[in-house]
């Protein structure tokens, strides 16, 4: 079981308003998660949590190609750390970062709608 760095100064919900493989994330920062979609009413799908670092480099690889959008190099990526989630589910994609930071989580890349990590990572 991983053992969160993160304060818990944030409401956190039972992991039951997420769906997807959660496994290597945060706990924390997954009751964040959690709590922001019990208070919007819905369950969000988490597409992408962490990855290994063979992931990540093949993700990079495939957006040097042209194939995606984004891709951070290997060892740079909150994904590989337990801390950042993509989720195609729309209430958090079409959150702000003002909407978060009362939850304690924050889009730190503005091109990204459906990346979050915990606001501790960035400072917002």
């Amino acid at each position: 079981m991983l053992i969160s760095k993160l304060n818990t100064n944030y409401p956190v919900a039972d992991t039951k308003y997420l769906v997807g493989d959660l496994k290597g994330l945060d706990p924390i920062f997954i009751g964040r998660l959690a709590y922001y979609a019990f208070i919007s009413g819905t369950t969000f799908k988490i597409t992408e949590g962490f990855r290994t670092k063979e992931r990540q480099e093949e993700l990079y690889r495939q957006f040097l190609r042209g194939e995606i959008k984004s891709a951070a190099k290997a060892g740079t990526s909150w994904h590989e750390y337990g801390l950042a989630v993509d989720t195609s589910s729309k209430p958090i994609r079409q959150a702000t970062n003002e909407d978060l930071k009362k939850y304690g989580l924050c889009k730190p890349i503005s091109y990204e709608g459906w990346h979050i990590q915990p606001n501790i990572v960035t400072g917002k």
